[in-house]
C-alpha cells in the first residue's frame, strides 16, 4: 500500500492515458464522420484546404516540437563525442549536419503547406528556397552548437539518456508514414472537394479492396488526400511530451507540481493540434487519437528503456 501511495503520480500517467485512448477511438468507431461534420470551418463545398486561420497556423507549426527535439538530441550526441580525445571525435560533427538537416527539413515542411493553400507547390523546390531552407539548418545549428559548447560533460552526461528517448521516440515518426500509403484511407476535406461522402473508410478497415473501390479518384485528387489514417501532425505535436524528462535533467522540476503543470500544458498544447486538425478536415478524431498514442506509447516505452530503468538499478 505504502509503495501504492508513493507511485501513484505514475500509475496515473499510465492508467489515464489509456483509458482516454480507448474512449476516444469507442467514440470514433461509432461517429468519426458526424464529429468532422460538426467541427470542421472554413471548408466550402468543393474546397480541399481550410481558411480557418488557426487551423492553418496548426497545419504550418504544428510539427514543430519533433524537429526541435530532433535538433536537441542531435546536439547532446555532438556533445558527447566531441568531448572525447580520440578519433570518435571528428564523428560529432555526423550529428551537426543531422541537426542542419532537421532545421532545413522543419522550415521545408512548413513552407510545403504555405505553397499548398496556395496552389504553388512547384515553388517548394526553386534553387532560392532550397537555398533558405539550408540556411535556416545552418543557423540553427551554429546557435546550437555555440549554446551546446557551454555545457559541461558532467551536465551532458546528465542529459545523455534524455537525448537517446528523444531520439527513439521520435523515429516512430517512420511507423506514421509507412502506415499511411497502405492504409490509403480518404480525407474527410476530399471528400468534401468530392461533395460525396460514400466513400468513407472507417479507421478499422484496411485491405487492397478500398484501394480498388476509389481507384478512379486518384486520378481526380491529390496524392496527400489518401493519407488520413494516422495524423502525423497529432504525432508530432505529441512529441512536447518529451518534455516529462525534465524532471531527470532539472531537480527543481523533480516535484509533483512541476510534473503535473508539465504535463497539464503538453495536454493542452496537443489536444488544441489533434482538435485543429479535424476543424482542418485533415483529419477524423480516430486518426488524431492513433497519432498521439503512437508518439506517446514510444515516449513511455523510451522513457522506460533509457531513462526510470537505469535509476531503478541506482535505486535499488
Amino acid at each position: 500500500m505504502e509503495k501504492l501511495k508513493k507511485n501513484w503520480f505514475k500509475i496515473l500517467s499510465i492508467a489515464l492515458p489509456i483509458v482516454i485512448f480507448v474512449t476516444l477511438i469507442l467514440i470514433a468507431t461509432a461517429c468519426d464522420l458526424d464529429i468532422t461534420h460538426t467541427f470542421v470551418r472554413g471548408l466550402d463545398m468543393g474546397q480541399f484546404y481550410t481558411t480557418n486561420t488557426l487551423a492553418r497556423i496548426v497545419e504550418y507549426v504544428g510539427h514543430f516540437p519533433i524537429w526541435f527535439l530532433v535538433i536537441f538530441g542531435c546536439l547532446i550526441f555532438y556533445r558527447k563525442l566531441n568531448l572525447r580525445n580520440d578519433k570518435l571525435r571528428y564523428l560529432s560533427w555526423i550529428f551537426v549536419i543531422c541537426a542542419i538537416g532537421s532545421g532545413s527539413l522543419f522550415l521545408e515542411e512548413t513552407f510545403k503547406y504555405y505553397f499548398r493553400f496556395h496552389n504553388t507547390e512547384h515553388l517548394r523546390f526553386k534553387l532560392d528556397m532550397v537555398a533558405i531552407y539550408g540556411l535556416f539548418g545552418l543557423l540553427v545549428a551554429i546557435l546550437g552548437v555555440y549554446f551546446i559548447n557551454k555545457v559541461d560533460e558532467k551536465k551532458i552526461n546528465k542529459f545523455l539518456p534524455v537525448a537517446y528517448t528523444v531520439i527513439f521516440s521520435c523515429a516512430f515518426i517512420l511507423l506514421i508514414e509507412v502506415i499511411k500509403t497502405p492504409v490509403g484511407r480518404i480525407r474527410y476535406r476530399a471528400l468534401n472537394q468530392l461533395n460525396d461522402y460514400s466513400y468513407f473508410m472507417p479507421w478499422y478497415r484496411f485491405g487492397n479492396s478500398y484501394i480498388e473501390d476509389i481507384a478512379e479518384l486518384k486520378e481526380i485528387l491529390v496524392e496527400d488526400a489518401f493519407k488520413s489514417f494516422p495524423s502525423g501532425h497529432s504525432f508530432s505535436a505529441g512529441m512536447i511530451f518529451l518534455t516529462t524528462c525534465l524532471p531527470y535533467m532539472f531537480e527543481r522540476f523533480n516535484n509533483i507540481k512541476s510534473k503535473i503543470i508539465i504535463n497539464v500544458i503538453c495536454s493542452v498544447f496537443v489536444g488544441t493540434v489533434m482538435f485543429m486538425r479535424i476543424v482542418a478536415g485533415a483529419h477524423y478524431l480516430s486518426d488524431v487519437t492513433f497519432g498521439f498514442f503512437i508518439g506517446y506509447a514510444a515516449i513511455r516505452v523510451g522513457r522506460y528503456v533509457f531513462i526510470e530503468r537505469k535509476l531503478m538499478k541506482v535505486n535499488a
